[in-house]
Parts: C-alpha cells; structure tokens; sequence
C-alpha cells in the first residue's frame, strides 16, 4: 500500500538537490585543502590559519547538512507535521555560514589593505569595503537570531522580506565591490615587464573568475527568494551550497599561485608587493 503524495519535488526536494551539491563541492574543498596542505608547506600561519579554519567551517557545515536530510527524509519519513517543521539545526547552519562569509572577506580586506600601500586611497577604500562586509555579518547574525526561534517552514516563507533582502544585498554589495577593487589594484599594479604582466593578468583573471562565480550565486538566491512566490524553498537549491562555494574559490585562488608563478623564472618585486600570499 502507498502512502500518500505529500508533492515534495519543489520543497524537500530542492533541500536534497542543494544539500548533495554542498556534498560534492565540500568533496571538491578537501581536495583543495590536501593540496594546499602538500605543496605550501612553508606558508606563513596566519594563511594556514585561516584554510583551517575554512575547512573546519565547510566540514560544520555539511554535518548539519547531513543532519537535515536525516531529520526529514529518515527520522520523520511520512511524518506530516514533522516535514512541515524546521529542523532544529537550522540556525546553527546559518550561522556557519554568516561565519564563512566573514572569514573570507577579511581574507580579501587584509589583502586590499596591503596592496594599496602609499596610496591615498587606501584608506578610504579599505573602510569602505570593510563597513559593507561588517554591514553584511550584522545582517547575518539577526538572521540568525530570527531564524533560531523559528520552528515550522511556515514561518521561515512568512518571514519579513525587509532583513532578508537586506541581508542579501549587502553580502552581494560586499562580495562585488572586493572582487572590483582587487582587478583594479593588481591592474595599476602593471609595470610593462612581460614577466609582471603575465603574473599580474592571471591574477585579474582568478580574481575576476572568484568574483564572477560569486556573483551568479547570489544573484540566483537572491531573484530565487523574490521572485518564486509559490515556494521559497526552491532557493535552497543553491543557497545551501554558498559556503562551500566560498570556500572553494577562496581555496582555488590560494592554490593558484604556484601555476601563476610557474611560467616565470622568479617573482618579481611587484608580484611580491601585491600581497598574495606567498611562500615563504
């Protein structure tokens, strides 16, 4: 005998698809951090630091992650009123996140900060970024606040679009104008040397590619969560994946710099000065 159809495809159904797509990029970042871990040994510590600290997030992440699936598809499988209700590691997984997201764009204001060296507009720029990144974790930690006490998927649709679309915008404002800011420095960084302006392209173009692919998540989410009325939860298609997809670019583009350094014989004063984080 069948159970009833409790039509899941568009609501459920978008948490297994994001929740396995966190899995594979969370695949994707150990790989990364294995790498990272093999051939840049002699880092400074604050950078292994901080991929410990990027893993250790992502691996959080994708345990709760674990959990929800569990709760919805095992633990209440054919439980209406148990499929209707938040998993209760929902604001913890928002948490995480917001978290992610703060690490990764301290990571990218400390490099703007040193890459304007006696420039005047290095302060100005560097506040204006960091003021957008720290409007942004305000707007995450109330979302978490609000999302901690909620219990039913109800009340997370119902949810005032007003924090939400704040919370949105500025993480997006935040991620656009640190991806603009460093194309434009490492593209002033350029000398006229064949060997600094090879260097200096690829990293415009891994700064532009990280900020590009950030950009298109966010975006999605963002038109997701406004603009399909009939079930917000399609939105998690991608939105649960976004802290492995911070991980992973901020991940590629610190492993990237041997390949970037690989077609010149040394790196140049210029390519030392830029603040990508070396070997040391």
């Amino acid at each position: 005998m069948t159970g009833p159809n409790l039509h899941l495809d568009d609501t459920l159904g978008c948490v297994l698809v994001g929740a396995l797509l966190s899995a594979v990029l969370y695949g994707c970042a150990c790989s990364q951090s294995i790498f990272y871990l093999w051939n840049y040994r002699n880092d400074k510590i604050s950078i292994k630091c901080l991929v410990a600290i990027l893993w250790l997030l992502d691996t959080a992440q994708n345990m709760i992650s674990c959990q929800s699936i569990w709760y919805y598809f095992v633990q209440n499988r054919g439980d209406i009123i148990g499929i209707m209700s938040l998993v209760p590691t929902f604001g913890a997984w928002q948490l995480v996140l917001s978290m992610t997201e703060l690490a990764v764009h301290c990571f990218f204001i400390s490099n703007i900060w040193r890459l304007m060296t006696n420039k005047w507009i290095r302060i100005p720029l560097t506040m204006a970024v960091a003021s957008l990144c720290l409007t942004s974790f305000i707007m995450n930690i109330l979302l978490v606040r609000k999302r901690w006490n909620m219990h039913y998927m109800a009340e997370l649709e119902a949810e005032v679009k007003v924090n939400t679309f704040a919370n949105l915008a500025s993480t997006l404002a935040s991620d656009t104008v640190i991806s603009v800011s460093l194309a434009y420095i490492l593209h002033r960084s350029r000398t006229g040397f064949r060997r600094t302006e090879s260097i200096i392209t690829k990293l415009v173009i891994y700064s532009a590619n990280r900020g590009v692919i950030i950009f298109i998540v966010q975006l999605f989410v963002l038109v997701a969560y406004f603009w399909v009325q009939d079930n917000r939860l399609v939105v998690m298609i991608l939105y649960m994946p976004l802290g492995d997809v911070y991980t992973n670019t901020s991940l590629a583009i610190l492993n990237a710099r041997r390949h970037v350094t690989a077609s010149s014989y040394a790196l140049s004063e210029i390519g030392r000065s830029i603040e990508m984080p070396t070997e040391d």
